[in-house]
């Protein structure tokens, strides 16, 4: 009755008889010629009123057209799978360009890009910010490498990169290859060196490069390295040799010789200044690695161990200078045998007011905290889940603060007062060094992805100096005496790389620097201790570039665009994409409206 009443527009009665005409000669010959007939007359009628202009009596042949055909030709299983695949392949096939061609929402699954990007943040992702991206593979119809802009929130494809678990699939259907969210920092040509948490470079002309000097990048430290040893390949025939990776390329190997000791090699490193390709010869000169130090808190019979003459209840042990000199042979906490870069290490007593300090400043992973057993979110807790004592949720600290994870990612600080924030030196010895992997062997001083560094005479954790000049001056006279009385290289400060009249020591950079190959990309993640990126994987092809991550859409306490160098709207990709769509999108309709207007022949 409610559906006699409502008078169905003239538009709706054209959709009705175009729609009921095709199905119509589809079944014609299961008819009986009567019933060709009939329904030919009635949808003949249908189509004189709809020409007439008469909203009424189109509206209610049309809705006996449909009553009819529903007697007289129903639709049976195969007919409404029919219908139903057909505009699902449209929609399909529409989603799979707007998304590959036009933009894509994407969800953030870790903690790689904060705090630019956190977990399950909503995004946006326009795709013709760089080119025209071709359908269904990596690649490009069209690509301006002049779009891409050193700062740019980029994302790209993990399409025939050295990434593991990298296929997927599209809409419970298509094959393809999983998009990752980073930063890009090297264009091809550049050569990069990294001191400070900074990087200096060259770009292709031999220009200095001025975008390090943006805002986006003021808050973001970069270190050039996850591990030390990076990526390693072993074999172990005829002999044992081991292999390390850096950035993706094999940048030195350890052999096993017959004697037991360890031989080493640096792979020929050939920069735009040196023509030796073997004139590199200590493993941590390369790109600035030598400014760099791993970090972690002693307690107790810990620092014991490594100082008996103990004059401080904790100390901060740092790791540097990475070598292949008196490489050692040993073996994993898995038992598995392994080549391990010689380090040198260092000791820097931490007072309780340091202590504080570096809580003040703690950044961790999100975790989550079960009968006082501490696992990375995602995960599960498991034997080497370190200890904290506080209440069961999920956490997580940002430069000091800790906040409560509820649903859907949304985030409460914390209290002054929450067990959290306690002063606790095992605590903070906890957040600190097990703050990024959550994971505690026990027995073992591992070295977690905590860097330290110097800048300007003081040295930086978390991106904050936590040691002035004058706290580091008994540190640094003991460094340089150590080095005078034994084979050791002490960690100090080499000073940026610049000349003395303040300007890039562009020799020093072409020498060391790290060089970005044509038609590559390298992409960092803003988080670098919790980030896979260009680091471990490799630089990024060119044609692997989908496009750039521009808003943040949930949740809406972190609303807005995302600090990174702007695209003009008006560029060749854009008007290429979007007008191309236009055309279609008016050329379509044009047709519709002429296939809607076209009188039937029956």
């Amino acid at each position: 009755m409610k559906n006699q009443e409502k008078t169905y527009s003239l538009k709706k009665c054209k959709k009705i008889l175009h729609h009921l005409f095709s199905f119509y000669r589809r079944k014609k010959k299961k008819l009986q010629e009567f019933q060709q007939k009939r329904l030919e007359s009635l949808l003949s009628s249908l189509q004189d009123a709809i020409q007439k202009k008469d909203t009424f009596t189109a509206s209610s042949l049309a809705k006996e057209s449909e009553k009819l055909f529903t007697d007289i030709l129903p639709k049976n299983f195969f007919d409404k799978m029919l219908d139903f695949g057909g505009s699902l392949l449209f929609a399909l096939a529409v989603a799979v360009v707007v998304r590959q061609l036009c933009f894509e929402f994407y969800i953030i699954p870790s903690g790689s890009m904060r705090p630019t990007l956190m977990e399950k943040d909503y995004l946006v992702v326009s795709k013709s910010d760089f080119g025209v991206n071709t359908l269904g593979r990596t690649g490009h119809y069209y690509f301006d490498s002049s779009l891409a802009k050193r700062g740019n929130v980029i994302v790209f494809s993990g399409d025939k990169m050295d990434i593991p678990k990298v296929d997927t699939t599209y809409f419970l259907l298509f094959p393809g290859k999983k998009q990752y969210v980073k930063r890009l920092i090297g264009k091809p040509g550049d050569i990069l060196y990294f001191y400070g948490g900074q990087i200096y470079g060259l770009d292709k002309e031999g220009n200095e490069i001025q975008d390090f000097k943006e805002r986006w990048f003021e808050t973001i430290e970069h270190i050039p390295f996850l591990r030390f040893e990076g990526k390693t390949t072993s074999t172990h025939a005829p002999v044992s040799s081991f292999v390390f990776y850096q950035f993706g390329k094999p940048i030195a190997r350890l052999t096993h010789q017959r004697f037991g000791e360890m031989q080493g090699e640096m792979f020929p490193f050939p920069t735009q200044l040196v023509k030796d390709p073997h004139a590199i010869k200590h493993y941590y000169e390369i790109w600035g690695l030598q400014n760099f130090a791993t970090a972690y808190i002693l307690l107790e019979q810990e620092a014991l161990a490594f100082h008996p003459k103990e004059r401080s209840a904790y100390y901060l042990l740092l790791n540097h200078h990475p070598d292949l000199q008196s490489a050692p042979l040993s073996k994993d906490f898995f038992g598995q045998t392994r080549a391990a870069l010689s380090i040198s290490s260092s000791l820097l007593p931490l007072s309780e007011q340091q202590m504080e300090k570096i809580l003040q400043h703690v950044t961790t992973s999100r975790f989550v905290v079960k009968n006082k057993k501490a696992f990375h979110s995602g995960t599960k807790s498991g034997s080497y889940s370190p200890t904290l004592d506080v209440p069961d949720g999920t956490y997580e600290f940002i430069d000091g603060k800790a906040y409560a994870i509820h649903a859907f990612g949304i985030s409460f600080q914390l209290s002054p007062s929450h067990p959290l924030y306690r002063k606790d030196p095992s605590q903070i010895a906890t957040l600190y060094n097990f703050g990024v992997e959550w994971m505690h062997y026990p027995g073992i001083v591992s070295s977690p992805s905590r860097y330290a560094y110097f800048r300007n005479g003081e040295l930086f954790l978390m991106g904050h100096a936590l040691f002035s000049k004058e706290e580091l001056s008994s540190f640094v006279q003991e460094e340089k005496e150590k080095a005078l009385t034994s084979n050791y290289t002490p960690f100090l400060d080499k000073n940026p790389p610049m000349t003395a009249d303040g300007k890039l020591d562009k020799e020093l950079i072409q020498k060391y620097g790290l060089v970005i190959p044509p038609e590559s990309y390298l992409a960092l993640g803003d988080n670098h201790c919790m980030s896979s990126d260009s680091r471990d994987f490799g630089f990024v092809p060119e044609a692997n570039l989908r496009g750039k991550a521009s808003w943040i859409f949930w949740p809406l306490g972190h609303f807005g665009k995302i600090a990174q160098p702007s695209t003009t709207f008006f560029s060749l990709p854009h008007l290429i994409v979007w007008g191309g769509l236009i055309v279609i999108g008016i050329g379509s309709y044009t047709f519709y409206r002429r296939y809607l207007n076209r009188p039937i022949k029956f």
